[in-house]
C-alpha cells in the first residue's frame, strides 16, 4: 500500500515538473523568438485548413495533393491552384485560411492584397509601351539615363541595357550581395540615392546569365520617369487608371482594408517589417 502511494506521488511530482519545464521552455521561446512560438499553432491550423480544401473535379486529385503540400510543407493556409490542360479543360483546387485556432479571417471578398513582386508586370508594361512609342529601345544602354554619374567603379555597368534589366540579366545577384530593396531599417539606395550605383560591383557581366533582381526593376522605374518626364506613379495612374480598379500605391503601413498577412513561417519579416 505504501509502495503504491509512493509511486503515485512520484507520478504527480513528474507531472508537475514536466508542466513547469514545458512552461519554462514556452516562456523562453516566447521571449527569445516569438515567431517560433507562433509556428507551434500553425501545425494545428494546417490540419484544420484541410477541411476547407475544395476541388472543382474529382479528376484533379493531384491538385489536391499540391494544396496539401502547400498547407503542410510551404506554410500557406490560403491557396488557389488552377491547371488548364492541353485540350483546354480547366481544373482547380482552393483552400481557405479562415478555419484556424485564432478564429481569424485572413481574407475575404473585398480585402486589399499587396501585389509585391507582381508589380514588375506593371513596370515592364510601362517600358514596353515606351518602346512601342519609339521613346526607348531594348538595346538602349542605361548609363545615359543617369547623367549625375560620370565614373563607375565597375565599368561593366555602362554596358547594361534596358532589355537586360527587363529579363534579370544585368549583373545584379542578390544571393551574393543581399537585396538592398529589403535591408531592415535602411532606405534602399534606389530610388533614394542613385549616385551609389557608381560604387557598385556587378556579380557577373551583363547578359552572361540571369539572376532575379529587384534593383533592376527599380532602375527601370527611374528610366521610365526620365524618358516620360512624369513621376512614375503619376505616369502609371494616367496611363492605366489603376485607381478605377481599386488599386493604389502604398508607402508601408498596412491599410485598414488590407488582408492580414500570416508571418509565422516567414524567416525574415514580421508585422513590423
Amino acid at each position: 500500500m505504501r509502495l503504491g502511494l509512493t509511486k503515485k506521488k512520484g507520478y504527480e511530482y513528474f507531472i508537475v515538473l514536466a508542466f513547469f519545464a514545458l512552461l519554462a521552455w514556452l516562456t523562453h521561446v516566447w521571449v527569445s523568438d516569438r515567431m517560433v512560438a507562433h509556428r507551434l499553432s500553425y501545425f494545428i491550423d494546417s490540419l484544420l485548413a484541410r477541411s476547407t480544401v475544395e476541388c472543382a473535379s474529382n479528376e484533379s486529385l493531384w491538385l489536391r495533393d499540391l494544396i496539401f503540400h502547400s498547407l503542410h510543407g510551404r506554410g500557406a493556409l490560403t491557396n488557389q491552384i488552377v491547371y488548364i490542360s492541353p485540350s483546354g479543360e480547366t481544373f482547380s483546387c482552393t483552400s481557405r485560411g479562415d478555419n484556424n485556432i485564432q478564429r481569424q479571417a485572413f481574407f475575404a471578398e473585398n480585402v486589399r492584397f499587396r501585389y509585391a513582386s507582381a508589380t514588375k508586370i506593371v513596370t515592364a508594361q510601362v517600358i514596353i509601351d515606351l518602346i512601342l512609342e519609339g521613346k526607348l529601345d531594348l538595346g538602349s544602354r542605361i548609363a545615359p539615363f543617369f547623367p549625375e554619374i560620370s565614373d563607375y567603379k565597375d565599368e561593366r555597368i555602362r554596358d547594361i541595357t534596358v532589355g537586360q534589366l527587363l529579363n534579370h540579366s544585368a549583373g545584379f545577384d542578390r544571393l551574393h550581395i543581399g537585396d538592398p530593396m529589403f535591408f531592415s531599417k535602411k532606405k534602399p539606395w534606389c530610388p533614394n540615392d542613385l549616385k551609389k550605383l557608381a560604387a557598385l560591383n556587378l556579380q557577373f557581366s551583363p547578359g552572361e546569365k540571369q539572376a532575379y533582381s529587384n534593383v533592376g526593376y527599380c532602375l527601370l522605374g527611374i528610366i521610365a520617369e526620365r524618358v516620360s518626364g512624369v513621376p512614375f506613379r503619376d505616369y502609371v495612374e494616367k496611363k492605366y487608371r489603376l485607381s478605377s480598379f481599386g488599386i493604389e500605391f502604398i508607402d508601408g503601413q498596412r491599410l485598414p482594408d488590407e488582408v492580414i498577412s500570416d508571418y509565422r513561417n516567414e524567416e525574415y519579416f514580421d508585422e513590423d517589417y
